[in-house]
Parts: C-alpha cells; structure tokens; sequence
C-alpha cells in the first residue's frame, strides 16, 4: 500500500472534516459505551479527534496509532498527554495481544484495500480482549458516486481509481471479510450520506481539494501528465457544487465481538 494521503497537510484537513456535519464523531459513535478504565485504541488516529473525543467524554485508557509518523506526532504536540500515541504499522504484526476492550477503525480501511486489510484484521483481533469490540466505520462509493456527464472527468476518474491502492467500494466487503474470523457476534448497518445545500457542497468540494491536492504526489502518476492531474482535480471541485449534481456516498458501520 502506497498511502496517498501522507502529505503534510493532511493532518489540517483531517481536522477540518471532523468539524463537519456529515462527519460528526458523536453521532458516528453515539452508541458506544465503554465501561469505566476500558482500554480503547483508535487505529489510524490521524489527527487524533476520535480518540481525544473519546478520551474526553468517557473515562478509559485511550491510545492511538498510525502508520505515519508525522501523525503521530502531531497528535503528541496537540492532543491531551493522557492519550498514548505510537507508530505502528497494523498490516505487518498485532500490537500487543489481547491489550484493549475496544478498538475503533474510522475511515482506514478503504486506504488498505481487500488484501492489506485482510492481513490487518487477523492482527487487530489478536489485540482485542476476549469479550472485546471493534468497531469500524467506512465509506462505499467514495469519489465515485458523482452524476456527471463531463467525458473528459468520468476518464481522469478512471485514471485516479487504476492508479489507488486501496478501494472504494470497501464499505461493502468487510462484512463478508469478518465473518471468515474467529469472531461471536456481527453488526452491520449503512447509512445514505449526499450533499444537497450549497454550503454543504461548498464544504465537501474543499475537503476533496485538499485530498487530491494532498495525494497528488502519488497520484498524479496515474495520469498522462501533472496538467492533467490538475485539470482532474478542477473538474471534480466545480462538478461537486453543481445544484443538477447527485453526490454521494455509504456510510458503513460495523461491530464485532470476539
């Protein structure tokens, strides 16, 4: 996996996301509950907002990991020094066996794709406590679901998709990738999240102009030329704050016991 996302700057967006609406973190975990002194481990913490949320509304042990190392350190110069932060790399071995009572993945898996993903599961189960919880949250149709008409876009978005590492279509096979493991129980629901108000495509349009400005590095590689790049990336901005314009993704969510 070549991560696209590890520009620098990618932790000031990942901020700016979580402020909005469509990615709000307490309604994304509004049925978590975790005892008291539970030991909590968000992976992939990026910026570090889910686990210092969570830190700051239950009393747990919380922890955080990332495979960037700029991550990491970034959630140590700005998040509570309550919160453990480390670099790990989830794909290659488990963390510490049978450490925590709830591990959260948001957003990650579609970056790791079928394989890497596969291979992360079997590690992070190892990490969770009998009786433990993952919980993952991720997207389905991410980028993908956009009503253009615009020839010269639908290709370059062919080109970004030959060109990503990961999946956007992963929402959709994580299920069927956990029920393969050793597990007790599964949940599984998804949730229709489009963009209809101005303000609400004005926002996600910057949002997607900072992630392909930001994966540009990698991605640009995929098209014939970095003016093409560019050209893609104007395109999709001002195609997502078309009123005429369905956008949209799936939010899915899942939670397994072990």
């Amino acid at each position: 996996m070549s991560y696209a996302l590890r520009d620098k700057n990618e932790v000031n967006r990942l901020d700016a996301q979580s402020q909005s609406a469509k990615f709000d973190i307490s309604k994304e975990l509004n049925f978590f509950s975790p005892k008291n002194n539970s030991s909590v481990l968000e992976i992939g913490c990026g910026a570090g907002n889910v686990i210092s949320y969570l830190n700051g509304a239950y009393k747990i042990k919380a922890s955080g990991c990332d495979l960037l190392e700029e991550h990491v350190q970034y959630c140590k110069e700005n998040c509570s020094s309550q919160i453990n932060f480390f670099q790990h790399d989830i794909r290659n071995t488990e963390i510490d066996e049978k450490k925590y009572d709830y591990i959260i993945m948001r957003y990650v898996a579609h970056h790791l794709g079928v394989r890497d993903f596969e291979k992360s599961i079997k590690n992070i189960l190892k990490s969770l406590k009998p009786g433990g919880e993952l919980i993952i949250i991720d997207v389905d149709g991410l980028m993908k679901n956009i009503g253009t008409e615009n020839r010269l876009l639908k290709k370059y978005l062919s080109c970004y998709e030959e060109g990503y590492s990961g999946d956007f279509e992963m929402g959709r096979k994580i299920p069927k990738i956990l029920s393969k493991e050793n597990i007790r129980e599964m949940e599984a629901f998804a949730e229709f999240v489009n963009f209809c108000t101005p303000q609400e495509r004005a926002v996600e349009a910057e949002q997607w102009r900072q992630r392909l400005m930001n994966s540009k590095k990698v991605m640009a590689a995929s098209f014939e030329s970095e003016l093409d790049y560019n050209k893609f990336v104007k395109l999709y901005v001002e195609e997502i704050q078309k009123t005429d314009t369905l956008f949209y993704f799936i939010k899915t969510t899942i939670r397994i016991k072990v």
